[in-house]
Protein backbone atom coordinates (compact mmCIF):
# COMPACT_ATOMS: atom_id res chain seq x y z
CA UNK A 1 0.00 0.00 0.00
CA UNK A 2 2.74 2.45 0.83
CA UNK A 3 4.48 1.82 -2.45
CA UNK A 4 1.37 2.43 -4.28
CA UNK A 5 0.34 5.76 -1.89
CA UNK A 6 4.48 6.75 -2.93
CA UNK A 7 3.62 6.20 -6.42
CA UNK A 8 0.38 8.22 -6.99
CA UNK A 9 2.05 11.30 -4.68
CA UNK A 10 3.33 12.51 -8.29
CA UNK A 11 -0.42 13.63 -9.01
CA UNK A 12 -1.30 16.68 -8.10
CA UNK A 13 -4.74 15.19 -6.51
CA UNK A 14 -2.53 13.42 -4.22
CA UNK A 15 0.32 15.29 -2.95
CA UNK A 16 -1.75 16.01 0.03
CA UNK A 17 -1.15 13.03 2.32
CA UNK A 18 -4.66 12.74 3.78
CA UNK A 19 -5.72 12.80 -0.08
CA UNK A 20 -3.62 9.58 -0.88
CA UNK A 21 -4.76 7.79 2.27
CA UNK A 22 -8.01 7.38 0.35
CA UNK A 23 -6.59 5.37 -2.56
CA UNK A 24 -7.84 1.91 -1.67
CA UNK A 25 -5.11 -0.77 -0.54
CA UNK A 26 -5.46 -2.89 -3.69
CA UNK A 27 -4.64 -6.26 -2.04
CA UNK A 28 -7.61 -6.10 0.68
CA UNK A 29 -10.73 -8.50 0.04
CA UNK A 30 -12.87 -5.05 0.21
CA UNK A 31 -11.18 -3.20 -2.46
CA UNK A 32 -11.41 -6.75 -4.59
CA UNK A 33 -15.60 -6.97 -3.34
CA UNK A 34 -16.38 -3.34 -4.35
CA UNK A 35 -14.95 -4.44 -7.71
CA UNK A 36 -17.30 -6.64 -8.68
CA UNK A 37 -20.02 -6.20 -11.03
CA UNK A 38 -24.01 -6.07 -9.44
CA UNK A 39 -25.24 -8.18 -12.11
CA UNK A 40 -28.98 -7.68 -10.28
CA UNK A 41 -28.48 -4.09 -11.17
CA UNK A 42 -28.50 -3.90 -14.56
CA UNK A 43 -32.84 -4.15 -14.26
CA UNK A 44 -32.28 -0.37 -13.44
CA UNK A 45 -32.33 2.00 -16.42
CA UNK A 46 -29.11 4.10 -15.78
CA UNK A 47 -26.98 0.64 -15.66
CA UNK A 48 -28.58 -0.81 -18.48
CA UNK A 49 -28.09 2.87 -20.60
CA UNK A 50 -24.19 2.42 -19.70
CA UNK A 51 -24.51 -1.34 -20.65
CA UNK A 52 -25.71 -0.74 -24.07
CA UNK A 53 -23.46 2.39 -24.63
CA UNK A 54 -20.24 0.01 -23.75
CA UNK A 55 -22.06 -2.61 -25.95
CA UNK A 56 -21.95 0.00 -28.99
CA UNK A 57 -18.82 1.27 -28.64
CA UNK A 58 -17.10 -2.55 -28.39
CA UNK A 59 -19.14 -3.00 -31.45
CA UNK A 60 -17.64 -0.03 -33.18
CA UNK A 61 -13.96 -1.26 -32.27
CA UNK A 62 -14.83 -4.92 -33.71
CA UNK A 63 -16.52 -3.16 -36.95
CA UNK A 64 -14.28 -0.35 -37.79
CA UNK A 65 -11.17 -0.22 -35.94
CA UNK A 66 -9.97 -3.88 -35.81
CA UNK A 67 -9.91 -3.93 -39.87
CA UNK A 68 -7.84 -1.29 -40.11
CA UNK A 69 -4.95 -2.64 -37.48
CA UNK A 70 -3.22 -4.88 -40.21
CA UNK A 71 -2.36 -1.50 -42.20
CA UNK A 72 -1.41 1.10 -39.18
CA UNK A 73 1.96 2.16 -40.16
CA UNK A 74 4.47 2.33 -36.96
CA UNK A 75 3.44 4.38 -34.04
CA UNK A 76 0.97 6.61 -33.47
CA UNK A 77 1.00 10.72 -32.40
CA UNK A 78 -0.49 12.72 -30.17
CA UNK A 79 -0.54 16.00 -29.22
CA UNK A 80 -2.32 18.34 -26.55
CA UNK A 81 -4.94 20.43 -27.94
CA UNK A 82 -5.13 24.18 -25.50
CA UNK A 83 -5.96 23.26 -22.12
CA UNK A 84 -8.01 20.02 -21.85
CA UNK A 85 -7.91 18.01 -24.88
CA UNK A 86 -5.54 15.68 -27.21
CA UNK A 87 -5.39 14.14 -30.32
CA UNK A 88 -4.13 11.10 -31.29
CA UNK A 89 -3.39 9.88 -35.03
CA UNK A 90 -2.20 6.58 -36.25
CA UNK A 91 -1.01 6.88 -39.75
CA UNK A 92 -3.03 3.81 -42.51
CA UNK A 93 -2.47 3.09 -45.69
CA UNK A 94 -1.74 5.27 -48.12
CA UNK A 95 -2.63 9.13 -46.86
CA UNK A 96 -5.41 7.99 -44.78
CA UNK A 97 -5.24 8.76 -40.83
CA UNK A 98 -7.00 7.23 -37.84
CA UNK A 99 -7.70 9.95 -35.67
CA UNK A 100 -9.10 10.55 -32.20
CA UNK A 101 -9.99 13.83 -30.70
CA UNK A 102 -11.17 14.23 -26.64
CA UNK A 103 -12.02 17.10 -24.48
CA UNK A 104 -11.80 15.86 -21.31
CA UNK A 105 -12.75 19.28 -19.31
CA UNK A 106 -15.77 21.65 -19.42
CA UNK A 107 -14.53 24.50 -21.92
CA UNK A 108 -14.99 24.45 -25.65
CA UNK A 109 -11.74 23.78 -27.59
CA UNK A 110 -11.19 25.57 -30.85
CA UNK A 111 -9.81 23.04 -33.58
CA UNK A 112 -7.35 24.57 -36.08
CA UNK A 113 -9.61 23.34 -39.24
CA UNK A 114 -12.73 21.70 -39.85
CA UNK A 115 -13.08 18.20 -39.63
CA UNK A 116 -15.35 16.62 -42.34
CA UNK A 117 -13.86 13.45 -43.18
CA UNK A 118 -15.26 9.73 -42.14
CA UNK A 119 -16.63 10.25 -39.07
CA UNK A 120 -16.83 6.75 -37.04
CA UNK A 121 -17.77 7.99 -33.82
CA UNK A 122 -19.15 11.12 -31.97
CA UNK A 123 -20.14 11.40 -28.19
CA UNK A 124 -22.82 12.41 -27.24
CA UNK A 125 -23.13 16.40 -27.44
CA UNK A 126 -20.91 16.65 -30.00
CA UNK A 127 -22.49 17.53 -33.41
CA UNK A 128 -21.66 17.77 -36.91
CA UNK A 129 -22.16 21.63 -36.97
CA UNK A 130 -20.10 21.90 -33.89
CA UNK A 131 -16.94 20.30 -36.29
CA UNK A 132 -17.79 21.92 -38.76
CA UNK A 133 -17.32 25.16 -36.97
CA UNK A 134 -14.05 23.91 -35.42
CA UNK A 135 -15.16 23.41 -32.07
CA UNK A 136 -14.52 20.38 -29.65
CA UNK A 137 -17.32 20.67 -26.94
CA UNK A 138 -16.81 19.93 -23.06
CA UNK A 139 -16.18 16.10 -22.39
CA UNK A 140 -16.55 15.08 -25.73
CA UNK A 141 -14.63 12.30 -28.01
CA UNK A 142 -14.55 12.14 -31.77
CA UNK A 143 -13.03 9.53 -34.19
CA UNK A 144 -12.49 9.78 -37.70
CA UNK A 145 -10.86 8.79 -40.83
CA UNK A 146 -8.78 11.72 -42.12
CA UNK A 147 -8.02 11.42 -45.85
CA UNK A 148 -5.01 13.78 -46.05
CA UNK A 149 -2.10 14.70 -43.42
CA UNK A 150 -4.31 17.79 -41.75
CA UNK A 151 -4.44 19.05 -38.87
CA UNK A 152 -7.35 19.04 -36.82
Amino acid sequence: VEGRRKEFAKFPEFTDPTARERIPDPGAIETFKSAILDWQSLEQDEHTIWLDYHRELLDLRQREIVPLLAGIAGDGSFEFLPTTAMQVRWQLEGQRQLCLVANLGADIISLTQPIKDEILYLSEDLTLSDLAERRLTPWAVGLFILSDEATV
